[in-house]
């Protein structure tokens, strides 16, 4: 069978507002997950187990911390003479110039470098999700079913009304699509990852935004009009998937990868890249209490740390209590310090004695150390 020629898009460029103190000098994908990994490492990996190795990387907000990351691509096999990583950035001085407003406008904005590159096919992917695929699965499907748009969707057991909902007819040909609906009539969820036919793809483009573009986001727009003039499918992701849309997504990601319900990401099958600090490894003193906690590389834990995660380089005090928590670099907890259900920003350097959270919520600590947010959870 021949191989399509494949070009995958992953947005990277969003400001990740409802995150608070983690996005406030930092693009969202760059956030830290699971203690040792970067959010957008897990698209990045999809990809490249996956074996798409053309990759280009949409970005407009905060993108600094975001490129020190990426290292033209090499933790993922994407530094290549052929193929590879490319930097999609705003630009001014011709055709495509300015700042997307949403995630089909970011598309419309690099038309013509797409057209260049003549895609048979364009995987688009979001840099903020959690979720394990093997992205080829999704090209079968497109290509057997002759599709010019295949969606991977997923039963969501929460708040639908904070995603794209369809309905499926028979051999998963899409019937009926709704943005953000007040009511879903659906628990189907679109999860924003995609397959679309290239022509059809630079053809709605050149459609719906012309010369001036003002496009907006997929769902009031792109995908709207496949519905209503292509062959769109559904790609059915029967796995585990979170959307990092909120705080409280993304404590209950890391309680769910501590209790084995999250994401996989130990599958020596499938696993997933980054660029890991050179670091020695975590240090547990004499005395200290760690329980059902992930602890990264440069940790240090003298007191107690229970149902947690640490990112590099966290220092954990003697009586020091923290409980239910997301702590990322550099933090340090001092003597007195109780904290339960908080997700501490990166450098905040805490000491006692102070207590910090509430029952049935997410607390987050900036990085100067102040309570900032309180968000119950979903």
């Amino acid at each position: 069978m021949r191989i399509p020629r494949v070009l995958a898009i992953v947005l990277a460029g969003g400001e990740g507002s409802r995150l608070g103190a983690l996005t406030d000098h930092r693009t969202k994908p760059a956030v830290r997950v699971a203690g040792s990994y970067r959010l957008i490492d897990v698209a990045l990996s999809n990809l490249a187990n996956s074996h798409v190795r053309d990759v280009w990387i949409v970005e407009q907000f905060l993108p600094h911390a975001l490129n020190e990351h990426l290292s033209n691509g090499r933790p993922w096999d994407l530094d290549r003479t052929h193929a590879g990583l490319r930097i999609l950035a705003p630009f001014t001085g011709g055709t495509g110039e300015g700042f997307p407003e949403g995630n089909s406008d970011s598309l419309w904005h690099f038309r013509q470098q797409i057209a260049s590159f003549d895609p048979e096919l364009v995987l688009v992917l979001s840099a903020d999700h959690l979720f394990t695929m093997n992205l080829t699965d999704v090209v079968d499907t497109h290509q057997q079913a002759g599709a010019d748009l295949t969606m991977v969707t997923t039963r969501h057991d929460g708040d639908a009304s904070r995603y794209g909902v369809v309905k499926v007819g028979t051999k998963g040909r899409v019937e009926e699509f709704w943005y953000k609906p007040e009511e879903p009539p659906t628990d189907l969820v679109v999860t924003e990852t995609f397959c679309f036919s290239g022509p059809a793809l630079l053809e709605a483009l050149e459609d719906l935004g012309g010369d001036e573009g003002d496009l907006s986001d997929y769902g009031e727009d792109l995908i709207p009009y496949f519905i209503d003039k292509h062959t769109v499918v559904e790609h059915r992701l029967e796995g585990y998937w979170q959307d990092i849309g909120t705080l409280s997504a993304y404590w209950r990601s890391h309680m769910e990868l501590l209790e084995g319900t999250g994401v996989e990401l130990d599958d020596p099958d499938w696993p997933i890249l980054t660029a890991p600090p050179q670091l020695v490894p975590a240090r547990v003193a004499d005395g200290a209490v760690v329980a059902d906690s992930m602890l990264a590389s440069g940790a240090v834990v003298r007191g107690t740390v229970r149902h947690s995660v640490l990112a590099p380089r966290v220092i954990v005090e003697e009586g020091a209590v923290l409980e239910d928590c997301v702590v990322l670099d550099g933090v340090r907890i001092g003597k007195g310090v109780h904290l339960s259900g908080c997700i501490v920003d990166e450098g905040a350097q805490l000491t006692g004695p102070l207590e910090a959270g509430t029952n049935g919520c997410v607390t987050l600590i900036d990085g100067a150390g102040d309570v900032v947010r309180t968000e119950q959870i979903d």
